[in-house]
């Protein structure tokens, strides 16, 4: 038995859907007792990690770093296919996979995609994945460069999640404002032109929040700015 879904950018569901909507919940047969473990298969996710890279190195991309926020937010959700008895991308009451992610890591992410599975062990699970278009296609992005995985055993089959992610560097308030203070400085320079007294103000912060593009998880000027704006962004299947 080998079941999977893929989320990638151009098919993740709306934060604003509500759960299971348009989405592909796949039943898993009962049939055969459960027998849950607590801890999570830390053996099994770091194949996982080797088998994804493997993959990836032939193709010519970059190996993924694996992120503790983001395995964390991937065994929250490997739990909860468990308990659900099955693999979806979105539970009743669960966050939408970019809110999951945002709210585990303190990455700075612009781009995310999630692979499920449930299978026997962790080379049945990155063969069936890698056989499925849209799951090879979240493997192989050149584009991530992050990824989280988790995976829970029960009885003889694995719950697996797979979340990539692209991070950006994460630059310090400070740090932005002096590179771009240094970016017009150098461009008043080479014209020729009287440099121009800085002044950091709270009003600029706020403006500049106001200006990203609703849900940009990628905003750090200040906490209050985070709190009002910055929510992963919604996507459209």
């Amino acid at each position: 038995m080998a079941l999977g879904a893929a989320l990638t950018p151009a098919h993740a569901q709306s934060a604003d859907a509500k759960p299971g909507a348009s989405l592909k919940t796949v039943a898993v047969s009962t049939a055969a007792p459960d027998i849950p473990f607590k801890n999570y298969d830390e053996d099994a996710e770091r194949q996982l990690l080797e088998l994804v890279n493997r993959d990836r190195a032939q193709v010519g991309a970059q190996p993924l770093k694996l992120d503790p926020g983001l395995s964390q937010a991937a065994r929250q959700h490997a739990w909860a296919m468990y308990d659900a008895r099955q693999i979806s991308h979105r539970f009743d009451g669960e966050a939408a996979l970019a809110q999951r992610l945002v709210a585990n890591t303190s990455l700075q992410l612009d781009q995310e995609a999630e692979n499920v599975a449930l299978d026997y062990d962790a080379p049945g699970a990155q063969k069936h994945l890698m056989l499925s278009p849209p799951h090879r296609t979240n493997l192989l992005n050149p584009a991530y460069n992050v990824v989280g995985l988790g995976v829970v055993r029960s009885g003889g089959r694995l719950y697996v999640v797979q979340d990539f992610a692209h991070a950006i560097e994460n630059y310090s308030p400070k740090e932005l404002k002096d590179g771009i203070a240094s970016a017009v400085d150098q461009l008043r320079r080479s014209g020729r032109k009287s440099p121009l007294p800085r002044h950091d103000l709270a009003s600029a912060d706020e403006a500049a929040c106001s200006m990203i593009w609703p849900g940009n998880i990628t905003c750090s000027l200040s906490p209050a700015c985070i709190r009002r704006r910055c929510r992963p962004r919604p996507r459209n299947w």
